[in-house]
Order: C-alpha cells, then structure tokens, then sequence
C-alpha cells in the first residue's frame, strides 16, 4: 500500500496527507484534468511530495505537463481562482503569448491581419439616410 504523508514540523502550512490507494481510485474514477495538474505540481513543488521531478509527478497523476508547466507559471492568486474554479486552467493553457502573436503576424503579413482587425472592429449596425 502507497501511503503519502508528510512528517509535521513546526511549519504552520497545513499537511495533507495522501493515500495511494484513494489517489489510484479517484484517477480510475476520473479526476479533472485541471485537479491532477494542480496536484501533480504540489508534488513538484514538495508540498506533499518531495524529490519529484514534473515527468514524475506527471506520469503518476496521468496529466499532462503543459498542463502543470501553466500551473507553474500562473500567479499565486491565479491558482487560487483555478483551485476555486472561477478561473479555467484552458483559458490560461490557451492564451498565445505576445512572441507567437508576433509569428503568426509575420506569416499571415500585417496587411492581411489589419484587414481582419477592420471586418471586426466595423459598426454591427447600418443607418438608413432619410
């Protein structure tokens, strides 16, 4: 039996204390893909494993680690609304930084992306002239 728990110190952070068992159960249930990669980096991090590497801890939670490498990356407070689920690990996951926005300019050429910028920012409605 896989029992995680890790050893209470003077530290005022709360343990958690994982059992293998549960854990094995829970992913053959179907945990969120979102769940596991907050999971997965705790156990990189070392709030409740130590020594994992992201492959690891990865491998174990079955999650993806583009998944854990934006959960790594997000802010404290980003996490948190993650862990509340105000905020969708997707949305994060999924927003092109400003270096492939600029690749995808140069590919598509500013001329075509400005014209696109115009078909969208046009007024939705016409007015008739009386």
């Amino acid at each position: 039996m896989l029992h995680f728990s890790v050893p209470t110190t003077s530290d005022p952070t709360p343990v958690k204390d994982i059992n293998g068992r549960k854990l094995a159960r829970r992913l053959k249930k179907g945990l969120s893909p979102t769940f596991r990669a907050l999971l997965a980096h705790e156990f990189e991090s070392g709030a409740v494993l130590h020594d994992l590497t992201r492959r690891q801890a990865c491998k174990l939670l079955q999650v993806s680690a583009s998944y854990v490498g934006t959960v790594a990356k997000s802010s404290p407070e980003n996490r948190k609304k993650i862990e509340r689920g105000e905020l969708a690990l997707s949305a994060l996951h999924n927003t092109p930084t400003d270096r492939q926005l600029d690749r995808l300019i140069t590919r598509l050429g500013p001329d075509r992306v400005m014209e696109a910028l115009d078909r969208c920012t046009r007024p939705q409605f016409r007015f008739a002239a009386e």
